[in-house]
C-alpha cells in the first residue's frame, strides 16, 4: 500500500473484515504484524475454487453463471477490494493523511522512493524465503474474467463491483465497526476472528452509530 504505516494497515484490514462481515462471510481474524512483503493480513472468506470453476465452466460454454457461485464469487471480489477502497475513503473525510504529496516535484520524488522501497523489499524477501502472496486486486481480477466471455464484458464488471464496493464504504454504518476494529488492531496488532466478530457486534448499536455518523457530518464528511 502507498503511504503505509500502521493507522493504513488497520483501516485496510478493518475494511476486508467490515465487508465480509456485511456479505455474512466467514471471518477468523486479522493481523497488522508485518512480514517483508506484506503489511497485515485479514483472515476471511470461504474457499471459492469451486465457484470459479463453475463460473469458468459456464461462461466457456456460453452459459449464465450459476446463481450460487456468483454470489458468493461477488461478495468475496467486494471483500478483497473493501480494504484498498476503506483507506481511500479514509482520507477523503481527513481520518488518514494523504497517500503522496501533492507538489510534482516532491510527488515525483515520493514515488520514486517508493519503487526502491519495494525492490529492496523483494530483494529481502527472497533471501529469506518469503513468497509473495497474490494481492487483493490479483484475486479480484480472477474472479471478474472467470465470469466474463470478454475483456470488455471483465472490464465493465469490475467498475460495477468496485462501484458497489465504493457505496459499502461510503456509508456511515460502515465506520462505526471499521473504527472499532482499527482501534482494536493498533492496540492488540492481531484479533481472532471471535474478537472481531465480538467488536463489530459492539461498536454496532444506535447510540453509537449515530455519534460516529454525527461526528463525520460535522466534520463536513456526510
Amino acid at each position: 500500500m502507498i503511504g503505509d504505516t500502521r493507522e493504513v494497515r488497520a483501516v485496510h484490514e478493518s475494511g476486508h473484515v467490515c465487508a465480509a462481515w456485511h456479505h455474512q462471510l466467514p471471518i477468523h481474524g486479522a493481523t497488522i504484524i508485518e512480514t517483508i512483503l506484506t503489511g497485515g493480513r485479514a483472515f476471511v472468506g470461504r474457499d471459492f475454487d469451486a465457484a470459479l470453476l463453475a463460473a469458468a465452466e459456464a461462461t466457456v460454454i456460453g452459459s449464465p453463471v450459476p446463481l450460487r457461485a456468483r454470489r458468493l464469487l461477488e461478495a468475496e471480489a467486494i471483500t478483497f477490494c473493501a480494504g484498498d477502497l476503506a483507506v481511500k475513503r479514509a482520507r477523503a473525510l481527513g481520518l488518514l493523511p494523504e497517500a503522496l504529496p501533492t507538489d510534482p516535484v516532491a510527488r515525483n520524488i515520493a514515488e520514486r522512493r517508493l519503487v526502491l522501497e519495494m525492490m529492496d523489499r523483494r530483494e529481502r524477501a527472497y533471501e529469506a524465503g518469503e513468497q509473495k502472496m497474490t494481492s487483493d486486486w490479483d484475486w479480484f481480477e480472477d474472479i471478474t474474467m472467470s465470469c466474463s466471455a470478454t475483456p470488455a464484458e471483465a472490464n465493465a464488471y469490475a467498475a460495477w463491483l468496485i462501484a458497489r464496493t465504493e457505496a459499502l464504504v461510503a456509508q456511515p454504518y460502515f465506520w462505526t465497526p471499521l473504527r472499532a476494529l482499527a482501534e482494536a488492531l493498533l492496540e492488540r496488532e492481531a484479533l481472532s476472528g471471535a474478537a472481531c466478530r465480538r467488536t463489530i457486534r459492539e461498536a454496532l448499536t444506535p447510540r453509537r452509530c449515530e455519534e460516529d455518523s454525527a461526528s463525520l457530518r460535522r466534520a463536513g464528511a456526510w
